[in-house]
């Protein structure tokens, strides 16, 4: 998952310096998790998911990444949080 660490990296680098807050992106789905190729081109439906937020609320969530949750199961299970 380099790839998407990096993107998110630049992701999280933009919105920081747009907001003048630290924020963290995470990658949280993407093609080849579907069992696609990651350096398929010829596949035109590839995509990333990516949560962007204060840094704090992204830690929280990055261990959900680790287990294989999809962004849609990560933020229903965090939703109910206050």
């Amino acid at each position: 998952m380099p790839w998407h660490q990096l993107q998110a990296g630049f992701i999280a680098a933009w919105f920081s310096r747009w907001a003048g807050k630290d924020i963290r992106a995470c990658a949280t789905d993407w093609s080849s998790q579907d069992g696609d190729s990651v350096g398929d081109t010829a596949n035109q439906d590839s995509y990333t998911r990516f949560l962007v937020g204060v840094t704090s609320k992204v830690q929280q969530i990055e261990p959900c990444v680790k287990q294989g949750l999809r962004t849609t199961e990560i933020l229903a299970k965090h939703s109910t949080k206050t």
